[in-house]
């Protein structure tokens, strides 16, 4: 927000304070930033020609303790003519769980792998149900925690037609014209 120019600002609706989250607040309130509260079934307006679902967290998820924050995560679904995207935030496998009833926002052409590739999410049938083309996982190389996990690799090399890390292509970029998608970057 610093360097940005920000219209608005959604966030789940858990409580939880921090001096980031804090800081952030403060920012919003300063700047005249409006703030939404997003959960599971809202959808997002404004875009041309898309929609954007929202499949977490539940309106009742606002007490997340430390050890519950990712499965508190917003996760987002775009959809835009015949592409899909699923956006997994750092949820693990028990919202997993709970999203396989809905096999159809689950299987997208691309999935942003959830929690940097870490074995707490990313079950194998979930990856078996998504199918996407390409799974992308946003990992820095050499981190501390060892991510992406093996065996969350083998699970996505198993389940996607590509599986592309951050630490070794940079920024993943993809275009769509509602009917085909490719990656440009």
């Amino acid at each position: 927000m610093k360097h940005f120019s920000v219209g608005r600002i959604s966030s789940a609706p858990v409580v939880y304070q921090d001096s980031l989250t804090k800081e952030l607040d403060s920012l919003a309130v300063a700047r005249g930033i409006r703030r939404q509260t997003l959960c599971r079934g809202d959808s997002l307006g404004g875009y041309r020609h898309s929609t954007v679902v929202v499949l977490n967290p539940a309106c009742s998820d606002t007490a997340a303790t430390d050890g519950d924050l990712n499965d508190a995560s917003i996760v987002l679904k775009i959809l835009f003519g015949r592409t899909s995207f699923l956006l997994t935030g750092d949820a693990g496998t028990n919202m997993e769980a709970q999203w396989l009833r809905w096999k159809d926002l689950v299987k997208s052409d691309v999935v942003k792998v959830a929690h940097h590739g870490s074995p707490s999410a990313s079950s194998e049938t979930f990856c078996r149900c998504a199918m996407p083309r390409y799974a992308v996982i946003s990992v820095a190389e050499y981190n501390r925690f060892g991510l992406p996990s093996s065996e969350v690799m083998a699970r996505w090399r198993a389940a996607a037609g590509q599986v592309i890390r951050t630490a070794d292509s940079g920024a993943v970029v993809f275009v769509s014209n509602g009917e085909r998608m490719r990656r440009i970057r």
